[in-house]
């Protein structure tokens, strides 16, 4: 989800489209501070304003400068590394490298065609380190690749005890499984904008599931939005909230399916969800 879709974002931007007056970076930190509701956007966008502010001094701009300096600041903060904790498949980290890596026991084949693949994948893993690696095998395993590096590792046994949160899976939907476009073959003057705009990220989720498609719902059993046809419960669904809320403009889509849609632009609700295998 690109961060100029974020309603924090298109907010401050409708902010600034709406007086064309030339601002100073003080004037900008304070309409950040009354347009940003969410206290990490804040964190985020008044972090943007003293970048602008820094780059560009205290001279005033035209909102059509600051927008466009926005617009490019977010692109490329996305490109950005982050810090924390990236758990992935050795595939979604091809290309990569951390300072520390840790490759998890796995269904690694150790047998028949498929071995040599499996090898070089294990390879793969092993060199995204940069600083440190960890091999990891449950006690009794014997991991065939663990096995033939023993003699050039340090060996720890790490003695744990089973926790029933991990039978638990956090994620957030995609926007392949969201009907991205739902909200907008309503009018403008439907209640489902207006429900739309009175949530907030992390406010609570209802699914209501009908041929094959669950309806979003808020906390009062009304419609925020649908699923997609390409999601499916992989597990009982414990609770569900508001990650993100995301604008949609007509412009977005195929010229070919903007005859559907009856809003020029909308707001998308991407759900949260925690699920029990």
């Amino acid at each position: 989800m690109p961060l100029t879709r974020h309603r924090e974002f298109i907010t401050l931007i409708d902010a600034l489209q709406s007086d064309n007056q030339p601002i100073h970076v003080k004037q900008l930190h304070e309409l950040v501070a009354r347009n940003s509701t969410e206290e990490n956007w804040l964190k985020l966008m008044s972090e943007a304003v003293t970048q602008f502010g820094l780059e560009l001094g205290d001279a005033e701009l035209k909102p059509g400068s600051i927008i466009n300096w926005l617009y490019d600041y977010f692109r490329d903060l996305r490109q950005r590394p982050k810090s924390g904790l990236y758990l992935g498949t050795v595939h979604s980290a091809k290309g990569l490298e951390f300072p520390h890596v840790a490759v998890l026991e796995g269904d690694w084949s150790v047998s028949g065609q498929p071995v040599e693949e499996e090898r070089r994948l294990y390879y793969v893993a092993m060199t995204r380190a940069i600083n440190t690696l960890t091999l990891c095998e449950f006690k009794g395993t014997d991991s065939h690749f663990v096995s033939s590096l023993r003699t050039q590792i340090k060996e720890v046994e790490w003695n744990g005890s089973y926790k029933p949160e991990l039978k638990k899976t956090y994620r957030t939907l995609s926007l392949a499984e969201i009907d991205i476009g739902y909200p907008g073959s309503h009018h403008p003057t439907h209640a489902i904008h207006d429900r739309i705009k009175a949530v907030k990220p992390g406010d609570p989720l209802h699914f209501s599931e009908h041929n094959e498609i669950y309806d979003i719902l808020d906390k009062n059993g009304a419609i925020l939005g649908r699923t997609s046809r390409s999601f499916t419960l992989t597990g009982r669904l414990d609770s569900a909230d508001i990650a993100i809320i995301a604008h949609r403009f007509i412009d977005d889509g195929d010229e070919q399916y903007r005859s559907r849609y009856k809003s020029e632009r909308w707001e998308i609700i991407v759900p949260r969800v925690v699920l029990t295998k």
